[in-house]
């Protein structure tokens, strides 16, 4: 699985300001979301969902995988 994530096909998009990268989406394949990221002080404050917005602007269609004990995770992915 880490192998297809991070392929050579894969994208990524950088929510970044002031020179900070507060978080970034990495698509592989066109169609999966490889992997995103908000750095812990910057959570709370939209940026993940801006991230899947900016990047389903782009691919329309998306999948990804979550652990399932990750309830934070799927609670977000499911909004």
């Amino acid at each position: 699985m880490v192998k297809h994530i991070y392929s050579s096909n894969t994208k990524t998009c950088v929510c970044e300001e002031d020179a900070v990268i507060k978080g970034f989406i990495s698509i592989s394949d066109d169609s999966f979301i490889g992997t995103l990221f908000v750095d812990s002080a910057y959570q709370g404050q939209e940026i993940g969902q801006v991230l899947i917005n900016t990047t389903l602007n782009q691919y329309k269609l998306l999948s990804l995988a979550v652990y399932k004990y990750k309830v934070n995770s799927i609670y977000f992915y499911k909004k």
